[in-house]
C-alpha cells in the first residue's frame, strides 16, 4: 500500500510546482529505497493524456528505514525554500513537514512520526 506525499508552495505557479514534484519523485527514486510516482487524478471527459494530481506523489516503501532517508531528501528541498510544505498521509494519519519542524530540536519527532506511518503500511 502507498502513502501520499503532497507538496505545496504558494510562491510557485502550477507548472513550477509540477516540475518540482517531478524532480522530487526522481530524487526519491534515485537516492532512497522509496518508489515515488506522480499520483493520478480523476479522468475528465475530453481531457487528453493521463490525469495527474498537481503536487501529489504516491510513495511505496520497501523498508521502514526509509523514514530517515525521506526526511533527509525533504529537508534538502525545504532548505531551498522555506515556503515549501509537505504532507505525508494515509487514510488515518497526516504528518506535516515544513521549515519550522525540520529544525534540530524537532527533527527526531518528525522522523518518529513518519517512521510510525511507514511502519504501519509495511506491516499491512
Amino acid at each position: 500500500m502507498s502513502i501520499e506525499l503532497i507538496l505545496t508552495n504558494d510562491d510557485l505557479s502550477a507548472d513550477s510546482l509540477q516540475a518540482l514534484i517531478q524532480d522530487l519523485a526522481q530524487t526519491l527514486s534515485r537516492e532512497t529505497d522509496i518508489q515515488a510516482q506522480l499520483a493520478e487524478g480523476k479522468t475528465v471527459l475530453g481531457a487528453k493524456g493521463d490525469p495527474v494530481t498537481l503536487g501529489v506523489l504516491a510513495l511505496s516503501f520497501i523498508t521502514s528505514g526509509a523514514a530517515v532517508a525521506l526526511i533527509g531528501v525533504l529537508k534538502s528541498y525545504v532548505t531551498r525554500s522555506s515556503s515549501i510544505q509537505f504532507e505525508i498521509k494515509d487514510r488515518d494519519t497526516v504528518v506535516k513537514i515544513n521549515a519550522k519542524n525540520l529544525q534540530a530540536d524537532q527533527i527526531e519527532q518528525v522522523i518518529s512520526s513518519v517512521k510510525q506511518l511507514i511502519d504501519s503500511k509495511t506491516h499491512d
